[in-house]
């Protein structure tokens, strides 16, 4: 069942499309939850400080994501090495050498 509701999908768009608009409904929910941090003021002098903090974090992961979306739109080449052997790659429109 599920594989046949995947399939379908697939048919109907790409995955990368699929993708995009699950992010773009993640954003939404996400600027959502940033407006309701602000919009439940006001907020103690002892609480700005978290409300600040939880804000400012949630705007770097949502510019972060913004980044992911642009780098999956635009179907660049992207690798990003961490410490260690970590390492995120992310190719654009290359066909999949397992697949061949």
């Amino acid at each position: 069942m599920i594989a046949k509701i995947w399939n379908g999908l697939l048919k109907a768009a790409p995955l990368r499309l699929w993708a995009i608009i699950g992010a773009a409904v993640v954003l939404t929910v996400f600027g959502s939850g940033l407006v309701w941090i602000v919009w439940q003021g006001p907020w103690d002098a002892s609480q700005q400080a978290v409300q600040l903090n939880i804000l400012g974090w949630g705007l770097w992961l949502t510019l972060g994501m913004i980044g992911v979306i642009v780098a999956s739109i635009a179907a660049v080449d992207v690798k990003i090495k961490g410490p260690g052997d970590t390492s995120f790659e992310v190719n654009g429109d290359k066909d999949d050498p397992a697949k061949s």
